[in-house]
């Protein structure tokens, strides 16, 4: 049973080499895809077969420059996911490590290319672990404000506990801001301390803003008692 299986695997292998073939030489010489054959085997003529409905008859260098930047690794993983996987060397390591958890953030959230250039690992085994697009939602605030190591930390020491106290306080946090958010504290003293600490937060920047303006105010009610005064000595 297991040679028959074999057996059809191969003519089966055979057939689908034949049809890529022929449908290659439409566009290239039989020498060509001869010598894309012996250098890459099946997976070159696959992806070359891919590549030529973008490139044409320059899909031979296109294949050629991937092979080169990323190796057979690059070609498998081209004939996989598509051009998304070998877009650059961060989707090229995100998509070689994680497959198809990668090629669905990258598709979904095209920011996470960003976010996993900065953060690694951490950004997507958070991310796996408490919600693609709940950690997406928070880094596209944090990472703004040069917080988003601090985020991933709270989340990853707290868990669950953390990924709720953010929710729970989701639109005080987009006043205070993250900054506090590293603090073991938050997650040890209960929610009534810890909003407290996000309140008295918002405050001082409320406080802070409304200092501003009233500065503000007086250099602009300064600036209308001298003016005439400087008009009228210009014009003596």
């Amino acid at each position: 049973m297991k040679k028959i299986i074999l057996f059809m695997l191969v003519i089966n292998l055979f057939a689908f080499e034949g049809a890529v073939i022929k449908s290659l030489t439409k566009v290239f010489s039989k020498d060509a895809v001869e010598i894309v054959s012996k250098k890459y085997g099946n997976k070159g003529l696959v992806a070359l077969e891919k590549l030529s409905a973008t490139y044409g008859k320059g899909a031979i260098k296109k294949l050629e420059e991937i092979s080169a930047k990323y190796g057979n690794k690059g070609i498998e993983l081209f004939n996989k996911f598509g051009k998304i996987a070998i877009k650059n060397d961060t989707t090229f390591k995100m998509v070689s490590k994680y497959q198809d958890k990668a090629v669905y953030l990258l598709r979904k959230y095209p920011q996470s290319e960003t976010y996993f250039a900065r953060y690694g690992d951490s950004f997507m085994k958070t991310a796996d672990k408490y919600g693609n697009n709940r950690i997406v939602k928070y880094l596209d605030v944090a990472f703004k404000r040069g917080e988003g190591k601090k985020v991933l930390e709270f989340i990853q020491k707290g868990g669950v506990k953390a990924v709720e106290f953010i929710e729970r306080n989701w639109g005080k946090i987009l006043v205070s801001g993250f900054v506090l958010l590293n603090s073991d504290e938050i997650i040890k003293a209960g929610e009534s301390v810890a909003n407290n600490t996000i309140d008295s937060t918002k405050e001082m920047i409320i406080n802070s803003n409304l200092l501003n303006w009233i500065g503000a105010g007086v250099f602009l009610y300064i600036l209308s008692l001298i003016i005439p005064g400087f008009i009228r000595r210009m014009k003596k």
